[in-house]
């Protein structure tokens, strides 16, 4: 809350998140100790948010080079606050991948498609996703064809995972519903 609070227009998106994970980590059959790590990395995934100035994250327009790399510096920000807690490493190492793409040109690590676990996917996915049914700064909340448009568009550039995909077109309707709905 403390993380989601620092921007309005992020409003509960951890928590509708590590909601959207939980789902689609149980449609694709992940052990319960998976699903919990997930769902713990989807809550505290953008904990490095607290390092950017509110300038940048409510900026309604496109960021400056300058602020982007700032702003791109979150994951790897969330991974070492979260580090420093005894028994969250795996916990740490999977909330900062929430940017990467299976391409390899994702921050803070630029990992490959071999780098990255189902749960890595899992999350990658599940913030996109959230964040278009959420209204943002620079635009309003999308239907759910036009979020597919966009994530099908995101496959074909090898972004992210055509299995994880599947999973959210499947299962559209919940999984819109449960990013959209209030979790206060």
């Amino acid at each position: 809350n403390i993380v989601d609070a620092k921007s309005p227009f992020t409003g509960d998106h951890s928590v509708k998140v590590s909601h959207v994970c939980t789902y689609i980590g149980n449609k694709l059959g992940l052990t319960q100790k998976k699903i919990e790590t997930l769902y713990l990395a989807a809550l505290l995934h953008d904990l490095g948010k607290l390092r950017v100035d509110d300038s940048i994250l409510e900026k309604k327009g496109p960021l400056s080079k300058e602020e982007k790399i700032i702003m791109d510096r979150h994951g790897f920000d969330s991974e070492m606050v979260l580090r420093q807690i005894d028994g969250f490493k795996e916990v740490a190492l999977l909330a900062s991948s929430h940017h990467e793409t299976l391409d390899g040109k994702g921050y803070p690590y630029q990992k490959t498609e071999s780098e990255l676990s189902i749960e890595s996917r899992i999350l990658m996915l599940s913030d996109v996703f959230q964040a278009l049914v959420q209204n943002r700064p620079y635009r309003k909340q999308l239907s759910a064809p036009e979020i597919m448009k966009i994530l099908y568009a995101m496959q074909a550039e090898r972004k992210i995972d055509l299995h994880v995909l599947k999973v959210i077109e499947d299962n559209l309707d919940e999984l819109y519903s449960i990013a959209d709905r209030s979790s206060k």
